[in-house]
């Protein structure tokens, strides 16, 4: 009997262990769970996610803003002279109007400029002081 005792005793032991041991595996698998429903929301729901990462888009705009020639400055210096360098009739072509605007202007200062000079010049060859 004691046998039979020992037996039940040993089976009650091993019950409990049993239970102790999974009960902390369903709180663990529950608290996963959990975790994975929480993230499974945040990325089903775009307004979260676009709250989360928005402080982070505008600090990164906000320093390439500031950092842009730094940055970018040598990079777009060596695409520029490639570019002139291999497809200059385009680059004459897209600069063309620009060019030609100041040098309009270039060649009207400098008529203004002369006349001003001829006009200096006649006016103290001809005046009654000169």
């Amino acid at each position: 009997m004691k046998n039979a005792n020992s037996h039940i005793d040993n089976q009650e032991r091993f019950r409990r262990l049993q239970e102790i041991l999974f009960e902390q595996d369903r709180q663990v698998t529950q608290q996963i769970q959990d975790e994975v429903d929480t993230l499974k929301g945040e990325l089903v729901s775009p307004e979260e996610t676009r709250e989360r990462i928005q402080p982070f888009i505008e600090d990164k705009v906000a320093y390439l803003q500031a950092h842009f020639p730094e940055l970018f400055g040598p990079i777009l210096a060596k695409t520029i002279k490639k570019q002139i360098h291999e497809q200059q009739d385009e680059m004459i072509d897209a600069l063309y109007p620009i060019i030609g605007k100041l040098i309009r202007k270039f060649v009207s200062k400098e008529l203004q400029a002369l006349v001003e000079r001829i006009d200096h010049s006649i006016n103290d060859t001809f005046s009654w002081e000169g």
